[in-house]
């Protein structure tokens, strides 16, 4: 995951890695936290989330908020979901 995240965040360099893994793990307890059971790192909307919200935390393109706004709206789909709400 850290790799697609760092190619997402166009991230050449190995000096954040550790921040960009907390904030992964951050993500994935978030979506926990609205009741999102199944978080598989290949699914592509949980990719997807994930993505938004580093990009969020990073303020990618100084459109941070934007970003916020997407994974939020995902995040809260997601959680209504029963393929994702059910174990």
């Amino acid at each position: 995951m850290l790799d697609k995240i760092k190619l997402d965040l166009r991230i050449s360099h190995d000096l954040i890695d550790e921040d960009i893994e907390d904030n992964i793990e951050a993500c994935k307890l978030d979506l926990k936290r609205v009741g999102i059971v199944k978080i598989d790192d290949e699914d592509p909307l949980i990719i997807k989330a994930i993505k938004l919200w580093c990009r969020y935390q990073y303020n990618f393109e100084n459109e941070g908020d934007r970003y916020n706004k997407a994974y939020s709206m995902l995040r809260d789909a997601l959680s209504l979901c029963g393929d994702y709400n059910v174990q």
